[in-house]
């Protein structure tokens, strides 16, 4: 029986990887990193850029916010009752709505007071009142605090303490208030929460766009177990 014959040495030469093979394939390489770079660059920039309009909506939806002050009018103390007169004042064009002034602080000694006082559904203008409150000091015990809360013209809640800027007002949602909301118990899998993660996003945006046609931006809580 004959012995099968050896490959001759040119068999072993074609078959081992050339030089070009080893280029081509550090360069896929390379073109996959480089895309993957690409990629996480394009999505860092629309971030960016989603963040950016976004700051630009919040300062453009302030407008009129920032138009709407509080002040002290009169502060006096009988030794055991404090009377705080305050001023709402509405230097825009737009009337404000469900304006409620509160005024607080904490005295020397640690005694605290805050009392919220409607001010009127609408001011258009100015709206002056006032607030009793049982306090055992004199004005030169304390300092007082004027925080307004109001519904701008474009439904928009906000509210402003002394002459900071204004800030937004958001209804918290929990399930409770949005069946959407409800999660299953998903224990401890990591892929089980990916999966639940991805879920609540998707109907969080469902609940913001249903409690926006309400005329309330909300703020959607997370789940306990994140």
């Amino acid at each position: 029986m004959l012995a099968p014959a050896p490959y001759p040495g040119s068999v072993y030469l074609a078959e081992a990887p050339k030089i070009t093979d080893w280029m081509q394939a550090w360069g896929s390489i390379a073109s996959l990193i480089i895309s993957t770079g690409a990629l996480v660059f394009t999505g860092l920039l629309l971030r960016h850029e989603i963040r950016i309009r976004r700051e630009e909506e919040t300062a453009a939806s302030a407008n009129q916010a920032r138009l709407v002050f509080t002040r002290i009018t009169e502060t006096s103390s009988d030794g055991r009752y404090l009377q705080i007169g305050w001023e709402v004042v509405n230097f825009s064009s737009e009337p404000v709505m469900d304006v409620r002034v509160r005024a607080s602080k904490t005295g020397r000694r640690g005694t605290a007071f805050s009392q919220w006082t409607k001010a009127d559904e609408i001011v258009k203008v100015r709206r002056e009142g006032s607030c009793l409150i049982p306090y055992p000091g004199y004005p030169s015990d304390f300092g007082v605090a004027l925080e307004v809360h109001f519904v701008d013209a474009n439904g928009l809640e906000w509210s402003r303490t002394n002459r900071e800027r204004p800030v937004r007002r958001f209804v918290w949602v929990t399930p409770a208030d949005d069946e959407d909301l409800l999660l299953p118990d998903i224990g401890r899998n990591p892929l089980a929460r990916l999966v639940i993660r991805l879920i609540h996003i998707l109907r969080a945006a469902k609940v913001r766009r249903r409690w926006r046609k309400r005329g309330m931006e909300v703020k959607i809580a997370s789940p306990r177990f994140w």
